[in-house]
């Protein structure tokens, strides 16, 4: 009553047979590597976007607070896109030829942590102003001069309008 493998694959094409081989080999090596994201990598990517949404929003708040210092504008609303989140760059022990990287560990009053030699914040994608006389000719290029030197981005990426 045995089956054997060869007799239940009469019938089945060569290519069939590799394309099965070739499934359950890339199905064996995904299970090696844990089958996706762990609950753990997973909070790692929210807390990300969020902290690129929290920049936003006070990078947002900033540009309102200074705009309303702008002559003719009494009311003023921001919008502020990032391209990604916050990056550390952090301390290493070692010469550069080191293959291997150890981090210099420091202690706090959190316990250990790596030491972060510098923050490297989202870069600015763009800036919507909508604002009042934003359709006047002489606020638009206060506000694009403005943006443009104070935040370093082109004038390309800041789009000013009147409410």
């Amino acid at each position: 009553m045995g089956i054997s493998i060869k007799n239940s694959l009469k019938g089945i094409s060569p290519k069939k047979i590799l394309l099965i081989i070739l499934g359950i080999a890339l199905g064996i090596i995904l299970l090696s590597f844990g089958g996706g994201i762990t609950e753990a990598s997973e909070k790692k990517v929210q807390g990300n976007d969020g902290e690129g949404i929290y920049y936003s929003e006070i990078l947002e708040d900033k540009v309102e607070d200074f705009l309303m210092t702008v002559e003719g504008i009494d009311e003023v609303r921001v919008f502020i896109t990032v391209d990604g989140s916050k990056e550390y760059e952090y301390a290493k022990k070692g010469g550069a030829e080191s293959y291997a990287v150890d981090f210099l560990i420091i202690n706090n009053k959190n316990g250990e942590e790596a030491a972060v030699v510098r923050e490297i914040y989202p870069q600015i994608r763009g800036i919507a102003v909508s604002c009042t006389n934003g359709d006047r000719a002489t606020v638009k290029e206060k506000i694009t001069t403005l943006l443009s030197a104070g935040l370093g981005i082109s004038v390309n990426k800041i789009n000013v309008v009147g409410n």
